[in-house]
């Protein structure tokens, strides 16, 4: 963990004066002898960085940072009806305001120690320019490396540390040198991990202020230094810990075209999503779009136009989903489609965080390492946990975004909050209602049935038309079976009840092993997952942890104790249905939402996938045979 800490000062010439915050002020003093600055008065004794930039920002605006001249000084401080005589007083006679405007920065640093309750000023020490003589810059070999290293990430120094050394590049100067005379020359932002940002206290990493804790650090020796407690897992956040970020250079010149190679053809659909979204591309007014695709549209490949596009401009494209398996596996399917680039992927497991690539495929999480890279970002399951309703992992992936990038949302199901934005025109708006196959979505029924309940003691009722559909898929539809539950406790209890029922009439005598059950407390849900996709066995019980992610080719779906809406809300209900009827083998699948009452998000989902299915036949995306049968053209 490497803590920072710095002064406060003030360096001047015959023109201007600046103010500002340096671990090494003889360093800045040296570096800024190159613009005519002669001197400098240190104001603050050794402070974290994460005061010192607070300081910084109450005692200095933005031009006094930079360099404010003199005479814009002077002006400030008299009435716009006599600025023209001090303009001409200023010519015959001047005096050196540089002691006036030291005290007052001591008087506002004064107050502020008394207000924050802690020692800030310092023995009043001036550098002559002559005193830094001896000392060096770093070479442009050393600035040039680092610029490369940084270019579009935020990290902290002990990641620098770590991209050096993955890229064995070796640098002449001391590593916080190079750093500071970068942020002197304004190529790189120079932030604290944790700052003031007025009575509270923020951290600049995630972005969050609720989860920070006071300590006391034993790497910046003070009592009271603060982390934030929401970056543990990825990297520890303090009030004495720098953040260095660069946003990504001008984008590349590119070579030979990328395009798009396929062994299969898109359907109509997908083929009409496809010119949409690399129209957005290329229209610099518009910045986000959204992609409503009903389950197993094929949404991935749509998005391959887009990327191209923005791969042809130079640009730098990003795949982001909140789930692991989700970039895993659409790893392959990218590099087959683009076999000339050799695309980069980040989640937890993986080692080697930091290379370099026009394409990068990254769980939500690692993005936050990530600084106006981007100029496309692409993502995925935009609904799905963790994602949705993290404030953290939002901050992260929206400043892994250029300024002027642009976001593709991919999802089935769309939170209130994206179609409050499309309904305002901030959001862009593409529908895919048809699946790749052409068959329309199977739409569920509900079936309410109050004698489905679980007793004070665990027992698990199940109802005789419950397992008659169970009955009627395993053996009358020869399909398997997704068998969706509200909780934990209900997944076990259900598996087990069913367990021994399927050895029962009206089954044939099943073994209990043809039924499992998961959730996600359980060690062997991926094995089961694969099992399951492997048709190993019929029926399986599961938490909402199997609503995605999941393919099996014959189908049905069962949502039990659908009324428990604050589990089982509309878009969870949609993605559970959506299991059904994916694969183009069999297309057909049947999906029944069972509870002891209607819900409103049980109604909603049911006019979710009809609404899809009425649009798509309207649009002509379904299959030929389903229009003639009806005397209509698609």
């Amino acid at each position: 963990m490497s803590s920072l800490k710095c002064f406060l000062y003030i360096a001047w010439s015959d023109a201007a004066y600046r103010v500002g915050i340096s671990h090494d002020p003889m360093l800045d003093l040296k570096f800024l002898q190159q613009k005519g600055y002669r001197q400098m008065q240190i104001l603050s004794q050794a402070i974290p960085i994460g005061l010192a930039d607070f300081l910084l920002g109450q005692v200095a605006n933005e031009r006094q940072r930079l360099g404010q001249p003199y005479i814009n000084q002077a002006l400030a401080n008299h009435r716009p009806l006599v600025k023209q005589a001090v303009k001409m007083w200023l010519k015959y006679e001047w005096r050196h305001p540089i002691e006036e405007v030291v005290e007052s920065i001591y008087k506002k640093l004064r107050k502020l120690g008394d207000k924050l309750q802690v020692d800030i000023l310092s023995r009043r020490e001036e550098i002559a320019g002559a005193e830094v003589a001896d000392c060096s810059l770093p070479e442009d070999m050393d600035l040039d490396s680092l610029r490369q290293v940084l270019d579009g990430r935020l990290l902290f120094l002990e990641e620098i540390e770590q991209v050096l050394l993955e890229r064995k590049i070796r640098l002449q100067a001391d590593l916080e040198t190079v750093l500071q005379c970068l942020f002197l020359q304004g190529d790189i932002d120079f932030i604290p991990g944790i700052t003031w940002e007025g009575e509270h206290l923020r951290c600049q990493r995630c972005g969050q202020s609720d989860n920070i804790r006071q300590t006391q650090c034993f790497s910046c020796g003070e009592y009271h230094c603060y982390y934030c407690e929401g970056c543990l897992s990825t990297g520890e956040s303090r009030l004495c810990k720098p953040l260095y970020g660069k946003r990504a250079g001008c984008r590349g010149v590119q070579g030979e075209a990328i395009s798009v190679r396929l062994d299969f053809s898109l359907s109509r659909a997908q083929k009409d999503t496809a010119s949409a979204l690399k129209t957005f591309v290329r229209n610099d007014k518009e910045r986000y779009c959204l992609v409503w695709a009903v389950c197993g549209a094929g949404k991935t490949e749509v998005s391959f136009w887009a990327v191209a596009e923005a791969l042809n401009n130079g640009g730098k494209v990003l795949y982001v989903s909140p789930r692991k398996g989700v970039v895993t596996e659409l790893l392959p399917r990218f590099k087959k489609a683009f076999p000339g680039i050799q695309p980069a992927l980040l989640h937890g497991g993986i080692r080697e965080k930091y290379t370099d690539s026009p394409l990068t495929f990254a769980t939500t999480h690692q993005t936050i390492r990530f600084y106006r890279r981007f100029d496309l970002v692409i993502l995925d399951e935009v609904d799905a946990y963790p994602y949705q309703g993290a404030a953290v992992l939002h901050h992260a992936v929206q400043r892994a975004t250029r300024e002027t990038g642009k976001t593709i949302y991919l999802t089935a199901t769309p939170t209130s909050d994206l179609m409050r934005r499309v309904n305002t025109g901030e959001v862009k708006l593409v529908r895919i209602p048809a699946r790749y196959h052409g068959y329309p979505l199977p739409e569920p029924e509900i079936l309410v049935e109050k004698a489905l309940h679980s007793d004070n003691d665990g027992q698990v009722v199940l109802p005789q038309a419950v397992l008659e559909l169970i009955h009627l898929t395993v053996e009358g539809d020869l399909a398997q079976l997704f068998v969706f539950v509200p909780s934990v406790f209900l997944a076990q209890r259900v598996g087990e009840t069913l367990q021994q029922l399927v050895g029962k009439p009206p089954f044939n005598d099943f073994a209990g092993e043809w039924v499992q059950y998961s959730h996600s407390k359980d060690p062997l849900r991926e094995e089961k997952r694969k099992r399951f996709s492997r048709g190993d066995f019929p029926i399986f019980v599961s938490t909402t942890i199997m609503e995605r992610g999941i393919t099996v080719p014959r189908t049905n779906v069962v949502v039990l104790f659908a009324e428990k809406d604050r589990i089982f809300d509309t878009g969870t209900l949609v993605q559970m249905a959506g299991r059904a009827g994916r694969s183009a083998e069999n297309p057909f699948g049947r999906v029944w939402f069972v509870g002891a009452r209607t819900t409103p998000s049980m109604k909603t989902a049911v006019e979710w996938v009809k609404n899809m299915n009425q649009e798509a036949y309207q649009l002509g995306y379904l299959r030929e045979d389903l229009y003639r049968s009806t005397g209509e053209r698609g």
